[in-house]
């Protein structure tokens, strides 16, 4: 390009600039790249380091006092932005015995793992359900939910959210709890805001919707998986959680699953549009992520960025709880996966 159509395409972006415009032509790689770039790196949380945190916190502060007590996984590239991913939230929450975690409600779905205790409770648009280790909780949007410890020992879980997701779509929406409660029973919520004006809001599928898919019964499934089926060379033997009433996965942004990797098993590598976050229930050993490696235990929680080639190898029997945005990336229908050799 010559020195005087340079000057000449400068003068023109400012002038665009200048009336809040810009050249497609000078953007369209980074818009639209060729393969995925995200922006997380692959990260591992070692629950060893983990557990003396949340007791610390703990002694700083009550379940009432912080509303929700939550450690956040906060992905190294991401400039603390609350998010584990480029489109996932995850953190670490701990109810202690005799501490009511308050109802509330928001427009970004949830999901629970126990990872440690027995006994204590979540309530969910009124649907009581008791947890223990390995249970998989889901809390639909807008649905009303409040957790609760009457056991003698502390409960920790990993919180799944799609809140990048919602709010990337401007579409969050938050309410403690009102005077009284809803009936629950129309499709329709009209809800007043702060401002006294009626948002109408739709209720989610929860009725008769399973709340807690229980570890014991699915662990049970893949026992038998193990016994009687092939295993998948690149994801070991796999239990997706879907919704038995609706159909698909469990929740319409995030999918869940449950991995059993046989002692010494070693996944082929795959790949995927999807951010995956994964938490080990059982086993030791070893995942990959591109050019990352991380040596797991019991409890740890390890983030695999979208597109980057995925391994794990297990020196003990493993069992991986696997969330990820694949759900709302086949809503949208942009999921592609990769099966390498």
């Amino acid at each position: 390009m010559s020195t005087s159509k340079k000057n000449n395409s400068k003068e023109f972006n400012a002038d665009l600039a200048n009336h809040s415009l810009s050249p497609l032509w000078e953007k369209l790689s980074s818009l639209v790249p060729s393969e995925p770039e995200a922006l997380a790196e692959p990260y591992h949380w070692p629950y060893k380091t983990l557990r003396p945190l949340l007791s610390t916190a703990c002694d700083l502060i009550t379940a009432q006092e912080a509303e929700r007590r939550v450690l956040i996984f906060e992905n190294p590239s991401l400039n603390s932005s609350a998010r584990i991913s480029d489109t996932l939230y995850s953190g670490l929450q701990v109810v202690l015995p005799g501490e009511i975690a308050p109802l509330h409600r928001h427009s970004q779905g949830a999901l629970r793992c126990v990872l440690e205790g027995a006994g204590a409770y979540t309530i969910v648009n009124e649907q009581r359900t008791y947890l223990e280790r390995g249970d998989f909780i889901i809390n639909p949007s807008w649905a009303w939910h409040e957790h609760g410890n009457s056991s003698n020992e502390p409960i920790v879980w990993l919180d799944g959210l799609d809140l990048p997701i919602v709010n990337s779509l401007c579409a969050s929406f938050f309410q403690a709890k009102p005077n009284e409660l809803p009936s629950h029973k129309s499709t329709i919520d009209a809800t007043p805001n702060s401002d006294a004006t009626n948002i109408a809001v739709r209720r989610p599928r929860t009725s008769n919707r399973i709340i807690n898919y229980k570890y014991s019964r699915t662990r049970a499934t893949l026992s038998f998986m193990a016994d009687s089926v092939q295993i998948d060379d690149w994801e070991g033997h796999v239990v997706r959680y879907l919704d038995p009433v609706y159909g698909g996965w469990a929740l319409p942004t995030m999918a869940a699953q449950l991995q059993l990797l046989p002692a010494g098993f070693e996944t082929k590598p795959l790949r995927s549009t999807a951010s995956r976050v994964f938490a080990v229930i059982e086993g030791s050993g070893t995942t990959r992520i591109g050019n990352f490696e991380a040596s797991w235990e019991e409890n740890d929680v390890i983030v695999a960025p979208a597109w980057q080639k995925v391994q794990h190898l297990a020196s003990k029997k493993a069992v991986l709880f696997e969330f990820s945005d694949r759900a709302a990336q086949e809503g949208l229908e942009l999921y592609r996966e990769e099966r390498l050799n």
